[in-house]
């Protein structure tokens, strides 16, 4: 069986809970965690068993890793929209918490404005 490999980005309560459920299956593997505290990072990161050096203060290196497949999106709220886009730019598979942005408009016009420009 292959792996799918996943990065999270947002180590709180959310993130944390969803961290737990996918590191559960054998068919994942944690290629990154991006959060802005590093030490709530760490802290999960030490509570699941995964290695220090997968934590990413730069979200966009995170993005980089050839092995990163999805990214699991539960950071804060203003962030959803941006990091969502970058992160399908980017080719990955998005799962977002909920709200996907916090003007759903202007989130569907970015989207739409940067698909024109990369056509």
């Amino acid at each position: 069986m292959s792996s799918i490999g996943i990065g999270l980005v947002g180590a709180g309560w959310m993130g944390a809970t969803l961290l737990r459920r996918f590191s559960e299956h054998e068919g994942v593997q944690v290629i990154g965690v991006h959060q802005r505290r590093r030490d709530k990072a760490l802290e999960v990161m030490n509570e699941l068993g995964i290695g220090e050096d997968l934590y990413f203060d730069d979200f966009e290196k995170m993005l980089s890793m050839p092995d990163l497949d999805a990214v699991i999106i539960c950071s804060t709220n203003e962030a959803h929209g941006q990091q969502s886009i970058a992160a399908m730019e980017a080719g990955k598979h998005v799962f977002c918490e909920k709200p996907l942005a916090l003007n759903t408009m202007n989130f569907c016009v970015r989207l739409s404005w940067r698909r024109q420009i990369r056509d």
